[in-house]
């Protein structure tokens, strides 16, 4: 978001910042539904929102820009942390139901 903010307008970085959350929520998830899924859609989706939460507060919020004024922006950050909880919920169900429909050996 930082790099986005130097190179383009505000807006256009809250837009790529909304857009580029769930995609990096999407291949977190992918890599944890394929290789582990021990945890229920919904609390993996808690969990990765948790840790992206954190990181805002403390990596972008404290370290970066130095103050929590960051967390009144709907766009800049409750956006894309609902992107983040769906995208990662969803894609949990939709490997337990492909799983379900795998054919057993």
């Amino acid at each position: 978001m930082a790099i986005a903010l130097q190179v383009t307008s505000e807006e256009r970085a809250l837009v790529a910042h909304a857009v580029a959350a769930p995609v990096a929520a999407a291949i977190v998830s992918a890599v944890y539904y394929g290789a582990f899924a021990y945890t229920s859609p919904i609390a993996t989706a808690v969990a990765v929102t948790g840790v992206v939460a954190i990181l805002d507060l403390l990596v972008v919020a404290l370290l970066v820009q130095g103050s929590l004024d960051m967390f009144r922006s709907v766009m800049g950050v409750w956006l894309p942390l609902t992107l983040v909880f769906v995208q990662t919920a969803v894609s949990g169900y939709v490997a337990r139901f492909s799983e379900r429909q795998r054919p057993r050996r």
